[in-house]
């Protein structure tokens, strides 16, 4: 389970320009992983220049994104930048 605080009240939707950061509330043994979603000049109106984990999908709808681990040794803690989403996936160590 994740369970984020936010440094802001309410739901994680941030002003324009502003970023964003939550940390982890588990101290469970796993992986963090994310995925984020970019638009090069933080155009939240654009269509083109958006990739999803590095990449953007072809008109074929082909991606080769991949997802980013997270370098969890001293917390999990993740910054969304203005004007992108990101993806965050926790899997335990088996």
């Amino acid at each position: 389970m994740f369970l984020a605080h936010f440094q802001q009240p309410g739901l994680p939707n941030f002003p324009t320009g502003t970023a964003g950061e939550c940390s982890d509330g588990s101290s469970g043994a796993g992986a963090w992983q994310r995925l984020d979603l970019v638009q090069k000049d933080q155009d939240v109106a654009a269509k083109t220049g958006v990739t999803l984990g590095g990449a953007a999908i072809d008109a074929q709808g082909a991606w080769q994104g991949q997802w980013t681990k997270l370098d969890t040794s001293t917390s999990a803690q993740v910054t969304v930048s203005p004007a992108s989403a990101v993806i965050v996936l926790f899997s335990t160590n088996k």
